[in-house]
């Protein structure tokens, strides 16, 4: 059975509420034990989930295996595995930041989407040709969360510096340059000098602007992706953690923007491509 916990309950909890027993269930309204008998169907249900989905993880790992070693007996082509780098392994020098300080912003739900949006981050990084030099800054109030150890039990094993300390302590404030979509000025080139930080921050653009003060309440430089030189969206240009993380990866790999930006932009958010090659209003160009 699967030991990790499922929406708050471990399987022995799962176990002894179901048979109604212990001091937990004892004296509970008749609503409360409705209310508690799905709470258990969900976490059930997650844990059959879970152990079936490993059981089908091993059989496709098996076929897949079997398949290449038919292929290289016949001599046919095989796909190369994705190698996963370690960042002391990568030739890129470049740092990028998450920076962590905005667990005051957000709901409890919306905590746990940043901890998976941190696993994209991390997934992207690890099978990137040359990794990032990836650190995660003012991690001490997120990685003391229950709810965050339960969604990534696995953290303290990833190839990522984890900083309690805030960014402006570990770096020259002259090589920070924050990347928020309320700047003015367009990110035109990876400079392998400059230190470029991601706002943490889930909140469905409740607290619109909230990344670009900080930057400016630290005195540091900011920019934007160049997303409207590119692309015109059907919505707002406003995008997840790990999908401004992923541009950064793959404008690395190819050097090029729309590559980039269409690689990862979803398409229900495209409208069309821009087809001139700068923006129509006069605009700082951070380089």
């Amino acid at each position: 059975m699967v030991l990790e916990k499922c929406n708050g309950l471990s399987e022995g909890e799962v176990t002894r509420f179901s048979q109604f027993q212990g001091p937990e269930v004892e004296g509970l309204s008749k609503n409360a034990k409705k209310k508690l008998n799905k709470k258990l169907r969900r976490a059930q249900t997650k844990i059959s989930y879970l152990e079936i989905r490993r059981e089908l993880r091993k059989k496709k790992r098996k076929i897949t295996t079997l398949k290449r070693r038919e292929a290289l007996q016949k001599g046919e082509p095989v796909k190369k595995k994705n190698v996963i780098k370690r960042m002391a392994d990568s030739m890129s020098t470049q740092r990028i930041v998450i920076d962590l300080n905005y667990e005051n912003f957000m709901s409890e739900k919306e905590r746990m989407s940043l901890a998976k949006q941190l696993e994209f981050c991390y997934s992207s990084n690890r099978y990137s040709a040359q990794p990032f030099q990836l650190y995660f800054t003012s991690t001490v109030d997120i990685i003391v969360s229950e709810r965050f150890v339960q969604t990534i039990p696995y953290w303290r094993s990833w190839d990522v510096f984890w900083k309690n300390e805030n960014f402006m302590h570990l770096f020259k404030s002259e090589d920070l340059v924050y990347l928020t979509g309320d700047s003015p000025n367009i990110l035109i080139d990876l400079d392998p000098k400059s230190v470029y930080i991601i706002g943490g921050l889930v909140d469905h653009n409740r607290h619109k602007g909230l990344t670009l003060r900080r930057a400016e309440s630290c005195g540091i430089r900011h920019a934007c992706l160049p997303i409207a030189e590119h692309l015109k969206l059907s919505s707002s240009k406003v995008l997840t953690v790990d999908q401004v993380f992923k541009i950064l990866v793959e404008f690395q790999n190819c050097n090029d923007w729309l590559g980039a930006l269409l690689a990862v932009v979803p398409s229900r958010k495209l409208l069309r491509l821009n087809s001139g090659d700068h923006p129509t209003v006069e605009t700082e160009k951070l380089a």
